[in-house]
């Protein structure tokens, strides 16, 4: 098997005849001597050195006169086709092994935080010939997983760091390490307790409300101390109140202020949109792009291009008299400073068009 940058030689020869002329052809061009292609034996040698895949033909050897044509100094597959004045030669350069290069993780769905629970897909690419094999890693330790996807079903906590894949060609012997990925895997048990108390009275019995209905125990809501303390586990937006506690046998009967629990979730549901909404812009055209998430404190918006970060921010990001230089895929991310999570919407590709074109 070949190995990029190795060297070739393809040899003809004929079983009669001491005045046969050669020529050799790379498709239907004829190959000449340069300063990596080697013609010997009055051109009955063809010699290529450091062969790139970018040589892979096909090549085409000609005569005059034929008996034979043979490969005797190495070992590739060949189709040899036999007229009366020819022998063409397929060189098959799935057999010339290259890579792996640009070794590229991908994860889906596209962020750095996740909540515990979620699904992640991880995707490893290489360009390689043969085909790469692939291995996953954990802050940098192998892990038992092997194969271009790796899965983490309803991940959790212990398996936040940084992801990476490595493409190893069993024929070049190379191996090549993707850039790490982190993945921050956050925690959705939250639990909050409220107490409630009065100054006397032993005997004072509590009652708690939410909004007008009353909250009773259940799997994730607990009454304990004779009602005084209400713990809500596994808090969701949900539950934010507002709560209300009740002292029902106080010397005097009497009740707290309403509360309302400041929750903190998302950006979720990130969304991209632009005006107006097309896909082609006449150079200087004005467009405006907006961004929006579902998010407990508002989400602080930051905007990219090609996926590089730009130095505007804010959910509205206007381009004015715009250029053909600013063509591209453009996305928005959304990040909530309270949950540290960020999320990225879909790319909206803006292609701007010459005036005149």
């Amino acid at each position: 098997d070949l190995v990029e940058f190795s060297s070739v030689r393809l040899s003809c020869s004929v079983s009669s005849g001491s005045s046969v002329s050669f020529l050799w052809l790379n498709s239907s061009s004829e190959v000449t001597a340069s300063d990596r292609v080697q013609l010997t034996d009055g051109n009955a040698n063809l010699t290529i050195v450091s062969v790139t895949r970018y040589d892979r033909g096909p090549y085409k050897y000609l005569t005059m006169s034929l008996d034979a044509c043979h490969i005797p100094s190495i070992s590739m597959q060949l189709t040899i086709h036999h007229s009366e004045s020819s022998v063409i030669l397929f060189l098959c350069f799935n057999q010339l092994s290259v890579g792996p290069e640009n070794t590229l993780l991908a994860k889906s769905p596209s962020q750095e935080n996740y909540l515990e629970g979620s699904n992640i897909r991880l995707s490893c690419s290489a360009v390689s010939n043969p085909a790469a094999l692939f291995y996953w890693l954990l802050n940098g330790s192998l892990l038992s997983d092997t194969g271009p996807e790796f899965r983490l079903i309803n991940v959790q906590m212990s398996q936040s760091g940084n992801y990476s894949c490595q493409a190893f060609n069993n024929q070049t012997m190379i191996i090549q390490t993707s850039q790490p990925s982190f993945i921050s895997v956050l925690s959705t048990s939250i639990s909050v307790r409220l107490s409630c108390s009065v100054s006397s009275g032993s005997s004072v019995s509590f009652l708690w409300l939410n909004g007008s209905s009353e909250v009773i125990a259940s799997d994730r809501v607990q009454l304990t101390d004779g009602n005084a303390n209400l713990t809500i586990v596994n808090v969701t937006r949900y539950d934010r109140g507002p709560y209300k506690c009740d002292a029902l046998n106080a010397p005097s009967h009497g009740s707290c202020d309403p509360l309302l629990l400041s929750i903190s979730f998302g950006p979720e549901n990130t969304l991209l949109t632009k005006s107006p909404s097309q896909e082609n812009y006449l150079e200087g055209s004005n467009i405006r792009l907006s961004c929006s998430a579902v998010s407990n404190p508002a989400a602080l918006f930051y905007w990219l291009l090609n996926g590089s970060l730009l130095s505007d921010t804010g959910p509205e990001f206007r381009l004015i008299n715009v250029q053909l230089s600013q063509s591209g895929n453009y996305s928005c991310q959304a990040f909530n400073n309270q949950t540290m999570i960020i999320q990225t919407s879909q790319p909206s590709f803006i292609s701007v068009l010459s005036k005149f074109e």
